[in-house]
């Protein structure tokens, strides 16, 4: 048990004009400390002394850190008994507790009629132990007998304990063991980053912790836990020896230790004092306990030399059930799916460094919550990405994961982006969660105010009512932004530049895009955002098209001796340190029938200075039936679509929208496996966003996939209005009642339509919008207008895109005047 004593140190004389009669003379200073009107403390007047020294005290029992003392400086003019009160200052325990944790200390400069003062007091902790030793040494003077034993027998334990030598040798061993792992990061690639990580944020609290003069005793016994958990790797050699069998214990064992050392970071980052005070281990020594109880269940398993899941206990309180009332209330985010597009993370000992570099600044405390990693197209922004955010969903600390994708107008919504995140860091901690449900119970029709007050009320006001609860980094992460919509781009930036810097430190955001003009001049000079450029090393891209080759030729049984060094070397140089240059030539080589053969045709090829676009052509010749004028229409067609849907399209929702034989789109799609990602029955999009450049704006006609982008979209608006004819009817949805409002109708907007007749609904006024002038379209409109506009603002009702429909009804009236 711990207590306050409050101390009354001196006090200066700055500046002091007694008088006429007084010239020469210094004030006679005394202080009284007051709590409720309650005089607590009253120090002597030494005399006439300019800088009085009192040092004198007295205990605060049962105050709260909420309440005000009272400091009152008296000047006696003793030859007439007259004791002024001169000056008065008031601060509550909480402020004092806080400045005597800072390197300054408490002061007050209190300025008054005749001169300048400063007064100097502190706070200090005291266990029950403490005061009853101080209590005994008080009656041995006054020769009451008694001993020190029957007195201190009943006293609480004290908690705080000086620091020992055994405490920085238990320290050390975990210390070492972490700079084994990290020496050995290629033999441990999944285990590196936590370990990197947790050897950081422990080596910069060691310092402090030992230099702390007390330290709590489970704190203590937490540490010791640790380094008997690394006993193990006391050398790099038994490190390496170990590992090769029990890689999954030793990545539980780094995942715990990280979780550790953000708790010991939030404990040495707090001073005695103020742990003593505020209650700093309510609800932190249960957490410390079980942290400690698993690191010796990891010892055990480890011991054993077999792989347990052990769960890793985290700060969070993971046992927690989401009741219904709290999932009604975040219903009312605008969440949806992210998109479809699978990455995958970065093959195991590639792009250490800097997932290591961004891992630990997002983990550590840093002057730049924000980092922003620019790359040019295909420099693998989107897979290091991936593979952070799988560090730390495996921590149980991402927050929420955006991407954008440039064919998805649904996710570059600003306000769909910003309930994405509310509702994934609401998933990542409870007491967020409740903080958040309370700002919308508050207000009903939040979801509905403008973006800058959703940002203020929803995000960043609860976030701040939580942030003492919050220990350690939750992280957001926002993927491609420069795949964002046009319209919504802006808006985007503005709120990451202008709003993200005012969260609390516990949230920490990633951003990767190319770096295009204005978003590079959004975040350029804005403090809170770091921008690291990727640059590719050369090793990382020899290690990928080694790892392909190797596999390309197991399971075509090529020969070891395939490729050979050479052919290596020249996929290196064409590769231009580009990942996606290396992914798509080898998805070309993997792909086909004779891969010897297609290898040699591709090196072989005279690359000139852009080999992306060249190597894009490449796959599309080399894999289609260009010759065939059927193909060509269908492919064509097939191309254009994929790149100018607004949201990734399944092949036979293609096949509708087009009005093409049931299939011929999975058909065409088969031949185009290198450059877009597709599963039969799944969305086709793009492998990576420069393909749809190379699409867009390919200048030459004589490819035989050429479109022109107007013509295109006229396509898509006539195969949307087409549909909208043939499926619109009255009460598609089987309301039993007209009277009915949506939401008194349970599961209504998961009521199976069609995906192309959904599509069409939400997205003809934006194909139409990039259309130019044609009677067909005219015709089909008109009839839609006429005939079947109240059918189709059913289904943007209940699919809840009004919005869109005002749109399009904004270009068709364009349109049509």
């Amino acid at each position: 048990m711990s207590s306050l004593k409050l101390v009354v140190h001196k006090a200066e004389t700055i500046k002091w004009h007694p008088g006429p009669f007084h010239s020469n003379k210094a004030p006679n200073l005394y202080v009284k400390v007051y709590h409720n009107k309650h005089c607590l403390l009253k120090t002597h007047a030494l005399g006439r002394n300019g800088n009085p020294i009192w040092n004198s005290s007295c205990d605060l029992i049962g105050v709260a850190p909420s309440e005000i003392l009272t400091f009152c400086i008296f000047h006696c003019i003793s030859h007439i008994n007259l004791n002024m009160r001169i000056a008065v200052a008031n601060a509550s325990i909480q402020d004092l507790i806080e400045q005597s944790c800072s390197d300054q200390g408490v002061y007050f400069d209190l300025n008054v009629s005749r001169g300048k003062f400063r007064l100097y007091v502190s706070l200090e902790a005291f266990t029950v132990q403490q005061a009853v030793t101080q209590k005994t040494e008080g009656i041995s003077k006054l020769a009451i007998p008694s001993t020190t034993e029957e007195v201190l027998a009943p006293a609480d334990t004290i908690k705080g304990v000086s620091t020992s030598g055994n405490f920085s040798k238990s320290f050390n061993v975990v210390l070492s063991a972490l700079r084994n792992i990290v020496k050995i990061g290629d033999e441990l690639a999944k285990v590196h980053p936590y370990a990197n990580a947790a050897w950081t944020l422990l080596t910069s609290v060691y310092k402090i912790m030992v230099n702390q003069q007390e330290m709590d005793d489970k704190v203590i016994k937490l540490i010791e836990a640790m380094a008997g958990l690394y006993s193990f790797a006391t050398d790099a050699d038994m490190v390496m020896k170990k590992s090769r069998h029990v890689e999954e214990s030793i990545l539980n064992i780094t995942k715990q230790t990280l979780e550790c050392a953000l708790l010991i970071r939030e404990y040495s980052g707090t001073s005695f004092l103020a742990r003593s005070f505020q209650n700093f281990f309510s609800g932190t020594e249960q957490r410390i306990d079980q942290m400690t109880i698993t690191l010796l269940e990891l010892k055990d398993t480890f011991d054993r030399g077999i792989t347990i899941q052990t769960t890793v206990m985290t700060a969070q309180i993971l046992d927690r059930v989401r009741t219904l009332e709290v999932q009604r209330i975040l219903e009312q985010l605008r969440c949806t799916r992210p998109p479809s597009i699978v990455h995958h993370e970065c093959l195991a000992g590639t792009r250490i460094k800097i997932i290591a570099d961004i891992t630990e600044q997002l983990t550590t405390v840093s002057k730049s919550p924000i980092i922003w990693l620019s790359g040019v197209a295909g420099s693998g922004k989107s897979t290091i990405a991936t593979s952070i955010s799988e560090y730390f969903r495996a921590l149980g600390r991402l927050g929420a994961w955006i991407r954008f994708a440039r064919n998805d107008v649904r996710h570059s919504d600003p306000i769909t982006v910003l309930h994405a995140i509310v509702s994934g860091l609401a998933q990542a901690h409870p007491d967020i969660e409740q903080a958040i449900c309370r700002a919308l119970s508050r207000d009903s029709h939040l979801v509905e105010a403008p973006i800058e007050k959703q940002f203020h009320e929803l995000l960043l006001g609860p976030l701040n009512t939580v942030k003492e609860h919050l220990v350690g980094p939750f992280i957001v992460i926002i993927d491609a932004l420069d795949e964002c919509a046009q319209d919504s781009r802006r808006t985007m930036i503005n709120l990451i530049a202008n709003f993200f810097p005012k969260l609390p430190m516990a949230i920490r955001i990633l951003i990767t895009s190319r770096p295009d003009a204005d978003i590079t001049r959004g975040f350029r000079n804005v403090k809170s955002v770091d921008e690291k450029c990727l640059i590719t090393d050369s090793e990382d891209i020899s290690l990928y098209i080694g790892n392909r080759l190797h596999k390309i030729q197991q399971e075509h049984n090529l020969g070891l001796s395939w490729p050979g060094k050479n052919k290596m070397q020249r996929l290196m140089s064409l590769s231009g340190n580009l990942f996606i240059w290396a992914v798509t030539a080898l998805n070309l080589v993997e792909g086909a029938f004779q891969p010897r053969k297609h290898l040699d045709a591709l090196l072989e090829t005279s690359f000139k200075e852009d080999t992306l676009d060249q190597l894009y052509t490449l796959a599309l010749i080399s894999n289609g039936y260009w010759n065939d004028p059927e193909f060509q229409k269908s492919a064509t067609l097939i191309l254009a679509t994929i790149a100018l849907c607004k949201l990734p399209l399944t092949d036979t929702v293609i096949d509708s929208i087009l009005g093409l034989e049931d299939g011929l789109t999975a058909q065409v799609l088969t031949h185009f496996g290198a450059v877009i990602q597709w599963n039969p029955g799944q969305p086709a999009q793009t492998l990576h966003a420069s393909f749809g450049d190379f699409l867009l704006h390919s200048a030459s006609k004589k490819n035989p996939w050429f479109f022109e982008i107007a013509e295109a979209n006229k396509t898509l608006t006539l195969g949307c209005l087409t549909v909208l004819q043939k499926c619109l009817r009255f009460n598609i949805y089987n309301f039993p009642d007209s009277y009915l409002l949506n939401s008194e109708v349970p599961g209504l907007a998961e009521s199976p339509l069609p995906v192309g007749l959904i599509y069409a609904s939400r997205f003809w006024g934006s194909h139409l919008a990039d259309t130019e002038y044609d009677d067909k379209i005219v015709e089909l409109l008109g009839d839609f207008l006429m005939n079947q506009f109240l059918f189709w603002l059913e289904i943007v009702s209940v699919q809840q895109v009004v919005s869109f429909a005002g749109k399009a009804l904004q270009f068709a009236q364009k349109y049509l005047t």
